[in-house]
């Protein structure tokens, strides 16, 4: 067992229209943790055909056992392999720790039981899951943002939702912990906030794993609208991957600067960005960036690489609505956006899209070839539960459709080819609502 320990020293203000978006929901009261006494918080990661990673978390020190039965055979032991990390502050979160395992060897098509043990042989936890055919020509990818823990009331009747689709794979975009709302956070108590919140939401105690990868924005970040500025950035990166099992797989998952990934899968390459490590502070025109010079040279790397349409995921919004609050690329960083965004994607010689969270409402947004080169959309999808937005959505000419209500979108690919790509693109509420559904067609 490796044993990991992030090292930090100990020790904003909301943007003016938070408080205000917020006050429909600010005082709904916290329910009962998601965890009964014996469960642990299991959260799959990459997982290919023959291979899976998981995320455990636990109040304890004490190294776990863990096997994996497929029917009618002995159980696969890998409780050797396990990897731990503990929190940089033991005063604050003396004993909780986050921890890695990786089965391999396994075979598509069967539903395997996972079984947990602590050292005297005690069952502690028990989850069924399978692997993923990455070759599979129409998975159902779902995408989801802004999971804060205080509203669970809400947020266990999403999940029960969620967990009903059953996606092949799930993109967590951002703001998946709320550390900072008022002020940035030190190492410790961002690494407390991962913990509380791996143990209160529903999804990490759900029967059936879904193999999920996730990138942050601000709140898990470890500072409100954060930037290249918050001292404790490099330790923020250090929590984040300890609690996500998303370990580099060759030719398949690529890791990029900072949290930033690359998937290569489904006939799809998947850009996933980090948006908050080397962000311009806000009012700064020189130099302005979104992700910094290293991560524009892998992105535009990773496109020229790649011979499949080409899915572009970040935190916050592309096209912002002039005028608010809200962040936005195209808004908050209009330099950068100008001069390197916009001039990139005009130039990508394969279908693309956008995908986006952030802004507490979902919608779908078309851009015409004037702006983007071809005919696309930006899909956002926020938030699954948090904060409400409670007045009228800003005016945007090209809007589809949208939903300011809990929600999750799922895009499937129909149909996919070098310069061509049809999705489908459906916003899951709780209950069996469904709030939109379209499709598109992105032809290069």
């Amino acid at each position: 067992m490796t044993k990991n320990t992030i090292r930090g020293n100990g020790v904003g203000f909301l943007q003016f229209i938070c408080p205000i978006i917020c006050l429909a929901s600010f005082f709904e009261i916290r329910s009962t943790s998601a965890a009964s006494a014996n469960q642990l918080s299991i959260m799959q990661g990459m997982t290919t055909e023959s291979a899976t990673q998981l995320s455990v978390v636990t109040g304890s020190r004490e190294p776990l056992n863990y096997e994996l039965h497929a029917p009618g055979s002995s159980p696969l032991l890998i409780s050797s392999k396990e990897e731990r990390f503990e929190s940089p502050d033991q005063v604050l979160n003396s004993g909780l720790t986050a921890r890695k395992v990786r089965f391999e060897g396994l075979e598509l098509g069967i539903n395997y039981h996972l079984i947990v043990r602590d050292q005297a042989g005690k069952i502690l936890d028990e989850r069924d899951l399978r692997t993923i055919d990455l070759k599979q020509a129409h998975p159902r990818i779902a995408i989801g943002s802004c999971l804060a823990d205080k509203f669970l009331k809400r947020a266990n009747a999403i999940w029960h939702r969620f967990d009903r689709i059953r996606p092949d794979i799930f993109f967590l975009i951002g703001d998946n912990v709320y550390a900072s709302l008022l002020r940035e956070v030190t190492p410790g108590k961002l690494w407390n906030r991962y913990f509380e919140t791996r143990m209160r939401l529903p999804f990490y105690f759900q029967k059936n794993l879904t193999p999920s990868l996730a990138i942050w924005d601000d709140h898990d970040y470890g500072k409100n609208d954060g930037d290249r500025t918050y001292r404790y950035k490099e330790e923020s990166r250090q929590v984040f991957e300890a609690f996500f099992a998303q370990d580099a797989v060759a030719d398949v998952l690529e890791k990029g600067p900072g949290v930033a990934q690359s998937l290569r899968a489904f006939g799809q390459t998947f850009i996933m960005l980090d948006d908050r490590t080397w962000r311009s502070p806000k009012n700064a025109y020189e130099n302005q960036t979104m992700w910094g010079t290293e991560q524009e040279q892998w992105l535009m790397a990773q496109a020229a690489r790649s011979t499949n349409p080409l899915w572009i995921i970040n935190g916050s919004e592309y096209f912002g609505v002039p005028g608010t609050a809200i962040e936005s690329y195209s808004e908050k960083i209009p330099v950068s956006f100008q001069n390197f965004f916009l001039p990139w994607i005009r130039s990508l010689s394969r279908p693309f899209f956008l995908v986006s969270g952030d802004v507490h409402y979902s919608e779908l947004v078309t851009l015409p070839a004037s702006i983007a080169g071809i005919d696309t959309v930006e899909v956002t999808s926020s938030a699954m539960h948090s904060y409400r937005y409670i007045f009228k959505l800003p005016y945007k000419k090209n809007r589809l459709a949208s939903t300011k209500n809990d929600n999750f979108i799922v895009i499937q690919p129909l149909e996919s080819s070098d310069n061509s790509l049809h999705i489908k693109t459906t916003s899951y509420g709780s209950g069996k609502v469904i709030y939109f559904e379209r499709e598109f067609t992105i032809t290069k």
